[in-house]
C-alpha cells in the first residue's frame, strides 16, 4: 500500500505447508520509475520451518511502514501503475542441519547456521530495473557484488 504523502505499508506472510523448512526473500517493485529511472521495490525476507524441525515457526509475518519521499514526488506516475511480486525460497545447509539436528536430538541449528555462512537475506542486495515492455523487475545478489547489466541497486526498506 502506498499513499500519496509518501506513506507505504509492506505486509505479508508465507507459511511452510510441508516437512521442509527455507529461507525465502520476497520483493515487490513498482512498475514505475522517475525522470533518473529510479523506482522502488519493497522486500521482506525469512525463514520457516518445516513439520521436521520440532518447535519451528510455520509462519512469518511482516508488517512494515514507513514514509519516502520518492513516493509522493512521483505520486502522478504511480497511481494506477502495476507492480511485480517476485518469491525466491532456498533450501540450504542451515535448513539441512536443522533437520538433522531435530531428528537426532542434537541443537545443531547454531552450527548448521554458522557453516552456511551469515543468514539469507542479509548478505544480498536489491536490485531493480525497467524492462523494454515498461515493467518493473526486482533480483539479488550477494551484498557488495554489482547488479546485472541493466539493473541497479535498491534502497533497503523497513
Amino acid at each position: 500500500m502506498v499513499n500519496s504523502a509518501g506513506l507505504w505499508n509492506d505486509s505479508g506472510k508465507v507459511r511452510a505447508t510441508g516437512a521442509l523448512s527455507y529461507d525465502f526473500v520476497i520483493a515487490t517493485a513498482l512498475n514505475v520509475a522517475d525522470g533518473s529511472g529510479t523506482g522502488r521495490a519493497f522486500h521482506a525476507k525469512g525463514d520457516v520451518e518445516g513439520t521436521l524441525t520440532l518447535g519451528g515457526n510455520r509462519d512469518h509475518t511482516w508488517d512494515d511502514w514507513a514514509t519516502d519521499n520518492w513516493i509522493s514526488e512521483n505520486w502522478d506516475a504511480i497511481v494506477g501503475c502495476s507492480s511485480h511480486t517476485e518469491l525466491t525460497v532456498e533450501f540450504n545447509e542451515s535448513n539441512l542441519f536443522g533437520h538433522i539436528g531435530t531428528v537426532l536430538g542434537i541443537p545443531i541449528i547454531a552450527i548448521g547456521a554458522l557453516a552456511a555462512g551469515a543468514w539469507f537475506g542479509e548478505n544480498y542486495d536489491a536490485c531493480g530495473r525497467i524492462d523494454s515492455e515498461g515493467n518493473r523487475e526486482a533480483t539479488f545478489v550477494p551484498k557488495g557484488e554489482d547488479c546485472p547489466p541493466g539493473f541497479s541497486k535498491q534502497p533497503r526498506q523497513g
